[in-house]
């Protein structure tokens, strides 16, 4: 294993607004959604990866070609800054494109860091804390943005940036307006890291980050039949299990830090205990067909959906290894399963051109769009029911609420 570290200084602010993105109405009638054009010459389907950290709620990374870009969404609404985001209200937002990381390889899986702390969390910081001593309304919005990219090159690139900057009003820093006014943000520069780790022989094709803060854990899957968890702060691999099958998903238990999910393509789903090196349960769906996606719901960790073939699969983990729940849910292959961050019996589904968003309990489907492109991925908003589709050249919003 090879590593290699390096810490540099931007002298231009990657975090401050390029450009304004506005949406394009779907289905104006039935259902609250759109379509993000992305200029883009690539044709592929874009990935895209919303930030699952509370304090980097409304971020979006999306990567094309060659980079990765940070989307921010602000409102058109008046008064409305980017905390507008748990609005279902997805026609009065916009989006602005903090900046871009150029890792120079394709990205094949994206994961944002749990130290990302977004302009508007801090803004809201500054909003809500008394003044300061001697009554003044001056104080520096920290913005901190760092994920890993999972490169076409074998390699896993972290990268991490952050900036301060001093404000009269921290809403300026992620207004939609583009006036320029005596009151502008000043902005140091740019203190950027990069990180790259070798281990996989093949792209990763997931990696997700342990939601712990005070240590950054990565865990990441190969088609080199490996899931690796990865100690970034030592830079070394400190657990790897092999699977028999191309893996398909690595997640982290919602609530047990030491239990790690690891899925196969062969069907097999095991929940990895990291404390005695055991699998502590194992599932396996029932189907012919490769399993192409498998997701753990975040807010009832007994929960774990999947999709394989033309079907969908939820299980009780309490109950038992088989599962509770079995659904046709697309004609042709799902590729894509990804549960609700807001709603616990909600999940999404994904197949070559569509998009479906099923209620588990109620055995409805209350929202279905045919997106008349390739789906490359699939993410929900993490505060506000919204799920966003990575197609190509666009990326699509939809909301349940």
């Amino acid at each position: 294993r090879q590593t290699h570290t390096q810490t540099h200084r931007h002298t231009d602010t990657h975090h401050q607004k390029q450009h304004s993105l506005g949406f394009h109405k779907l289905l104006p009638n039935t259902m609250n959604s759109g379509q993000l054009p992305f200029a883009t010459s690539d044709t592929a389907p874009l990935l895209v990866r919303c930030c699952d950290s509370p304090s980097g709620a409304g971020l979006v990374a999306v990567a094309d070609r060659f980079s990765v870009s940070v989307l921010q969404p602000t409102t058109r609404s008046s008064g409305g800054t980017a905390s507008g985001v748990s609005s279902t209200d997805l026609m009065a937002l916009d989006f602005d494109c903090l900046g871009g990381l150029f890792p120079g390889v394709r990205a094949r899986s994206l994961a944002w860091s749990p130290l990302t702390v977004s302009a508007v969390q801090s803004a809201s910081s500054f909003e809500s804390s008394p003044p300061l001593s001697g009554g003044s309304e001056t104080q520096s919005v920290h913005t901190r943005l760092s994920l890993c990219v999972g490169g076409h090159d074998t390699l896993l690139h972290y990268l991490a940036w952050e900036t301060d900057t001093v404000v009269a009003d921290p809403t300026l820093a992620v207004s939609s307006s583009s006036d320029a006014t005596s009151t502008a943000p000043l902005t140091s520069p740019v203190l950027q890291t990069s990180l790259v780790l070798s281990g996989h022989r093949s792209a990763p094709i997931q990696c997700n980050f342990h939601p712990r803060t005070d240590r950054l854990t990565l865990a990441s899957i190969a088609d080199d039949l490996t899931a690796k968890v990865w100690d970034l702060t030592t830079q070394q691999i400190t657990a790897e299990f092999f699977t028999a099958y191309s893996p398909v998903a690595v997640q982290w238990h919602p609530s047990e830090p030491e239990q790690l999910m690891v899925a196969h393509a062969g069907g097999e789903i095991c929940i990895q205990d990291l404390r005695s090196n055991r699998v502590a349960l194992r599932m396996h769906a029932p189907s012919t067909a490769p399993l192409s996606s498998v997701d753990w719901c975040v807010l009832d960790s007994l929960r774990v959906g999947a999709a394989s073939g033309s079907e969908w699969f939820v299980w009780d983990l309490s109950s038992s290894s088989d599962p509770l729940q079995a659904r046709v849910g697309h004609g042709h292959s799902a590729q894509h399963f990804r549960w609700s961050n807001t709603h616990a019996n909600v999940f999404a589904t994904a197949g070559s051109s569509n998009l479906k968003v099923w209620d588990q309990h109620r055995y409805e489907m209350p929202l279905s769009v045919s997106l008349n492109s390739w789906v490359g991925s699939l993410s929900w908003m993490p505060t506000s029911p919204c799920v966003v589709v990575g197609g190509s050249r666009k990326l699509v919003f939809a909301s349940i609420g």
